[in-house]
């Protein structure tokens, strides 16, 4: 009993040594300081396992990201190779042989009995008393001629145009609706060279001429091939619309193997490079700087460029300007069958099992082909791809 003591009387030492000093206090520290142990041991371990979880979370997010990255469609390109794409390096290497063309021309037309405001009948009687026709007219033009007829009336305009140079020797390629009717063709190149050119051949029916100018250090540009054209591709529209020569616009490929009606030999290449008045003629290139067509028309119900233009393919202007060059002409074999699509109905109709091709609608008279027949026991119904 003599060695309790009130709590505010104990000494902490002395609790402390007696405490330390008997064996039940002994194992007590033991205990506690095992159970202190096991309680920071377990607290590390939950930390680290916590720790090597969130690791092998962020471990298994990063390993599913690329999955999600590899299953999106690949970026074009364009923005992989060149993040600052540009068609500058390809405009200033090509730019260079594109020529514009303005062409004099000469037409006739029949003049109305009442131009300029005076009947014809009335013309002499004003010419008499000094009046001079309104038109410039002389007596000759005026005058109805012996069969009744209206007169035709000489005038001459202007046109301009595109065109593009294909070799070192001087030959330039353009449209053949450019040059038609001219009297006079002049060519002038973006260094302010100016020529006077002669034509060596069109072909109407693809709308390709084919002009020459003597010069030396011409530029050219490569007259490639549109096989490798894909719908939206990239491709450059270079010309001169309005008269506002070397003017450059880009689009993509609209589409392949178009036909607009304007004649049987020509499957026009559709672009959305914006092309207009004076574009005719004017080279489109691809993303290589090789010419795949020739910019020859547009749609448009205003009369400006609405994103759809046609452009010869390069092929068929190879095929020609090849031509023209060899014979300034070109002449194309005659069948003379008209022909139509062999239809599932028609196919089934003749008892033929497969639907493919096209089948001889009409054999023209005084054709080769009305010549095959008389000649041959043989009719061709229907013809394979």
């Amino acid at each position: 009993m003599d060695n309790v003591l009130p709590p505010e009387s104990r000494d902490p030492r002395a609790s402390r040594g007696k405490f330390s000093g008997s064996p039940k206090g002994l194992m007590a520290a033991a205990l506690l300081s095992m159970g202190a142990l096991a309680f920071v041991s377990g607290g590390v371990v939950f930390s680290q396992a916590n720790a090597l979880g969130k690791s092998n979370l962020l471990q298994s997010t990063a390993a599913v990201a690329p999955l999600s990255n590899a299953a999106a469609p690949p970026s074009p390109r364009l923005l992989q190779d060149r993040p600052n794409f540009s068609f500058a390096d390809l405009v200033e290497r090509v730019s260079p042989a594109v020529v514009t063309i303005q062409v004099d021309r000469e037409e006739k037309m029949q003049m109305s009995s009442f131009q300029g405001g005076i009947p014809e009948q009335f013309g002499d009687l004003f010419r008499q008393f000094g009046g001079q026709d309104p038109m410039g007219r002389n007596q000759d033009q005026t005058r109805p001629n012996r069969r009744g007829g209206t007169p035709q009336q000489s005038f001459r305009s202007q046109a301009a145009g595109s065109g593009f140079i294909i070799d070192s020797e001087g030959y330039v390629v353009t449209n053949n609706h450019v040059v038609e009717s001219a009297r006079k063709i002049m060519v002038k190149l973006a260094d302010k060279r100016e020529f006077e050119a002669k034509l060596i051949g069109t072909d109407k029916d693809t709308d390709v001429a084919l002009l020459k100018i003597s010069g030396h250090n011409l530029p050219t540009v490569t007259l490639g091939d549109e096989s490798h054209l894909r719908v939206g591709d990239w491709v450059v529209a270079v010309g001169n619309p309005f008269g506002l020569g070397g003017t450059v616009t880009a689009g993509i490929v609209s589409s392949m193997g178009r036909d607009i009606g304007n004649g049987p030999y020509t499957d026009f290449i559709q672009i959305d490079a914006p092309i207009n008045q004076g574009n005719s003629g004017g080279p489109t290139f691809d993303i290589g700087g090789r010419v795949v067509g020739m910019n020859s028309a547009i749609y448009s119900p205003s009369g400006g460029s609405v994103g759809i233009g046609f452009a010869i393919p390069a092929s068929t202007v190879k095929n020609v300007v090849d031509g023209l060059k060899s014979n300034g002409s070109i002449s194309r074999g005659w069948l003379g069958v008209q022909i139509q699509d062999f239809t599932p109905e028609l196919a089934s109709g003749l008892g033929v099992k497969d639907a493919k091709g096209a089948m001889v609608a009409h054999v023209m008279d005084n054709s080769p082909a009305r010549s095959f027949r008389k000649r041959s026991r043989y009719a061709s119904t229907y013809c394979s791809n």
